[in-house]
């Protein structure tokens, strides 16, 4: 840390293995595969979810689950619609006369 440079640094491992931050923090090898890099999550941090949100705050990159919800259960949280709508003819009723729309 340190030097004329005013970009945020890092702390080091070493820095942190004191601290209580080190309890739920563990250090992990990154791999390149191409261009890009590789991350393997071990068991103790597994994510119980098939996408994550990836974002990066100054030097740190924080990993969130993207967790979907159900149509039905996003339904059930709307207000329940007070509006009158009118009757509506499909054209299949047979007292409709013509099968048109009034």
């Amino acid at each position: 840390m340190g030097g004329t440079d005013s970009t945020p640094q890092s702390p080091t491992y070493n820095q942190y293995q004191d601290k209580s931050v080190m309890q739920n923090s563990k250090p992990i090898t990154l791999s390149t595969t191409g261009t890009e890099q590789v991350l393997i999550i071990p068991p103790e941090f597994a994510i119980a979810a098939t996408e994550v949100l990836l974002h990066k705050e100054g030097n740190r990159l924080i990993i969130e689950p993207v967790i979907f919800q159900s149509l039905l259960s996003v339904l059930t949280k709307l207000p329940d619609i007070e509006d009158d709508f009118p009757d509506v003819c499909t054209g299949n009723e047979s007292d409709s006369g013509n099968g048109q729309y009034p």
